[in-house]
């Protein structure tokens, strides 16, 4: 596995205590049910696989958010929700850089 995919993966005890915050609904539109984490910054991007940039949401707003239009929408209701829950949230630390450990 390459050390970036390591990284940015979400491992079930993160996926677990990412569910729990949220209280087992997604953040933005509440329905309980089937849930995926999201990564706020992506994958693809570097976004790391940990709490401060994961939020849990439903299939279809998890759809809205990485392959709609509405992204720059969603993404700011996103970071309020991050910041409430991490008073020391900093966009700048959730992406993978080369030589992390």
């Amino acid at each position: 596995m390459r050390r970036q995919t390591r990284f940015t993966a979400v491992q079930p005890a993160t996926w677990k205590r990412v569910y729990e915050r949220a209280g087992g609904g997604c953040v933005l539109c509440g329905r309980a049910g089937v849930l995926q984490a999201a990564h706020y910054i992506g994958r693809a991007q570097g976004g790391l696989g940990r709490e401060k940039n994961l939020v849990m949401l439903c299939p279809e707003c998890h759809g809205e958010y990485d392959q709609s239009e509405h992204r720059q929408e969603i993404k700011p209701i996103l970071r309020e929700y991050l910041q409430g829950m991490y008073p020391d949230w900093d966009e700048n630390e959730l992406v993978y850089r080369k030589g992390m450990e």
